[in-house]
């Protein structure tokens, strides 16, 4: 392997590599715009340059690759490129490059969406000068609606062109390109042809300054007032590792997390704004169907009326229950311990979801048609769980306790007719929905992005579900609420302290998932059972 020499520090690298890969892997910061690592190196920005021992000019560290040198032509007998990043040629280079991109640049940090986060901005107090010899009037355009919820500020881009080839490289859509190149160039789409993909706001979290800005963030809050929470997506069965931006309970935005083993650096649209849809509406309450409509009751008022309801349509035998593949790994795991108490694992089945054919992009990013997120998960949890609701029909169903899919809940024929053969729907819902609307107890726990827990994507990678949000109200998390049923319908069972706890119980009982444990999951998780071999 080729021996690398940059400033003081040695690195061995691959051959065939660039400067910029290898200094960056190692922790040595070289700024850079255009670079990104999901897309083709154009070396356009010029920030990166540095300055490589045997070479006349400086050189752009991201298209500068790192080759093997014959012994007899190793520098200081021993390196096969040395690297300089800080040496007065590099210096007073950078500082024209960043004089020459703020040219144009109005100065308007403290209104810009991107103050914060902003490169332009980092690298200009570390790197640039404190004066600039422009004097002319600065160009002014005005901002443009690009569709798809992204707006672009012309006077603040400084043309990397990461947006372009990401229409170009990760959606194959090519919406963007360059116009009018020159001094009047900017970019652009297609008349009539706007923005338009599923994966369009990561246009916006790829962009290293304040040009491209997603309109449903834009001027709500400022970035050092949010709290960062590393979550999961669970939309839908890709799972994607995210960030969810919060402040005072709410949530203000939800950005793409970098993830090589589930969605590499990019989420989809559907995700990014899935937040939304749980803002409105929660449940705060227990409730229970009376002649006049819904009534709000207390918890110990909830569980006996289940008690009640059991005892009156035919005892524990005579309970159903319907797990969900929306719900985390733990939730799940404890329904299908307390059902195989009460009777056995026949009389609990998987809660239909919507499905629809997967979207997948020339980039290799994919959109999986399995809206239930934790699918995977809840087989695993959930040994032998019925794959037809018909298996529910059979005897005299009484209550019926079924987890809620936040509103992707597919209601088939076969559930229909199950909601209509039960004498009492318990449902366990974060929200309203065409389930809860058919219950006659509906039991509130937290909303997605409040919850705590493991996620299984279907490529078997589990991750942990960390709550960005507390729950409202009297909302319960949904494993306590399932583990208090349990323990008030058999007598037995455990009351955890924490999904950790249980969580535990899944490592020490659940095969495939001996190795899973908050500690080992870390940022990016861990495959199970096969696949992790």
């Amino acid at each position: 392997m080729p021996l690398l020499k940059i400033d003081h520090q040695e690195l061995e690298v691959a051959a065939g590599s660039q400067v910029l890969e290898a200094a960056l892997a190692a922790g040595i910061e070289i700024p850079h715009y255009c670079y990104h690592p999901a897309l083709s190196v154009v070396g356009s920005c010029r920030m990166c340059i540095v300055e490589v021992e045997g070479m006349p000019k400086l050189q752009t560290a991201c298209s500068t690759p790192i080759g093997e040198l014959p012994a007899d032509r190793k520098v200081d007998g021993k390196y096969d490129m040395v690297v300089h990043t800080e040496s007065e040629k590099v210096v007073a280079a950078r500082k024209l490059m960043l004089e020459f991109l703020l040219l144009n640049h109005p100065l308007d940090c403290p209104v810009c969406d991107q103050a914060g986060e902003c490169f332009l901005q980092d690298y200009s107090f570390k790197y640039g000068s404190a004066h600039s010899r422009f004097i002319e009037e600065k160009r002014v355009r005005p901002a443009e609606d690009l569709g798809s919820g992204v707006a672009i500020n012309h006077d603040r881009c400084i043309m990397c062109t990461r947006c372009v080839r990401f229409t170009r490289e990760i959606t194959g859509t090519d919406e963007l390109f360059v116009m009018d190149r020159g001094y009047s160039n900017r970019i652009a789409v297609f008349d009539g042809l706007p923005l338009d993909n599923p994966l369009a706001g990561n246009v916006a979290d790829i962009c290293p300054v304040g040009a491209l800005l997603l309109k449903d963030y834009m001027h709500t809050t400022r970035v050092w007032h949010l709290s960062h929470t590393e979550s999961v997506c669970n939309e839908c069965a890709s799972g994607c590792s995210i960030t969810v931006d919060a402040r005072d309970n709410k949530i203000y935005r939800i950005i793409s997390r970098e993830n090589p083993q589930a969605n590499g650096y990019f989420i989809c649209d559907y995700g990014r704004y899935s937040f939304h849809k749980y803002a409105d509406s929660p449940l705060t309450r227990p409730l229970q169907r009376t002649k006049d409509g819904w009534e709000m009751i207390d918890w110990d008022t909830a569980y006996r009326q289940v008690l009640e309801q059991v005892q009156a349509t035919g005892g524990k035998g005579a309970v159903r229950a319907l797990a969900s593949p929306t719900f985390p790994n733990e939730p799940n795991f404890v329904l299908g311990q307390f059902m195989a108490r009460l009777s056995d694992r026949k009389n609990i089945a998987l809660l239909p979801t919507l499905k629809e054919d997967d979207q997948e992009f020339p980039g290799g990013f994919r959109i999986s048609g399995e809206k239930g997120g934790n699918l995977r998960g809840v087989q695993a949890m959930v040994p032998g769980l019925a794959a037809a609701m018909k298996s529910l029909m059979r005897g005299e169903p009484g209550v019926l306790i079924a987890l809620d899919g936040d509103g992707r809940a597919h209601l088939t024929g076969e559930l229909k007719r199950l909601l209509e053969l039960v004498a009492f729907k318990v449902v366990v819902a974060s929200m309203p929905s065409d389930l809860t609307a058919q219950a006659d107890l509906v039991l509130p726990v937290a909303t997605p992005y409040a919850r705590e827990g493991t996620m299984t994507n279907d490529k078997g990678l589990v991750q942990w579900l960390q709550p960005a949000l507390h729950p409202a109200g009297e909302v319960r998390p949904d494993w306590q609420v399932i583990a208090e049923l349990g323990q008030l319908l058999t007598g037995e069972g455990h009351l955890y302290t924490c999904a950790g706890d249980v969580t535990w119980k899944i490592n020490q009982t659940t095969p495939g998932y001996s190795q899973i444990t908050r500690f080992r999951l870390g940022r990016t998780g861990q495959l199970s059972g096969s696949e992790a071999a």
